[in-house]
């Protein structure tokens, strides 16, 4: 599964998540991940392929991203607005 509930109940992408499975769940996040410099994941093929078995983790060490920034861009994404329903 992609996500996880954090001690604060919200979603989590973690390091170990598989970038396929996080982009099924949360297809808005491909914006996150393109900004990051993942733009073969706009590819259809690739996204059924490579991605099925590439972690967080893995496709930042490929890309020299920084795997905690990342992750912080991508759950900020998921967090309900300020306001909004929990």
């Amino acid at each position: 599964m992609a996500e996880d509930k954090e001690e604060s109940g919200g979603p989590a992408v973690r390091p170990d998540s598989i970038v396929a499975a996080v982009l099924e769940e949360h297809p808005e996040l491909v914006e996150t991940f393109v900004s990051f410099g993942f733009r073969q994941l706009l590819n259809p093929v690739l996204r059924r392929t490579v991605a099925r078995k590439t972690s967080i983790r893995l496709a930042c060490g490929m890309r020299g991203v920084d795997e905690a920034e990342f992750l912080r861009a991508l759950n900020g994404r998921l967090k309900p607005p300020a306001g909004g329903p929990t």
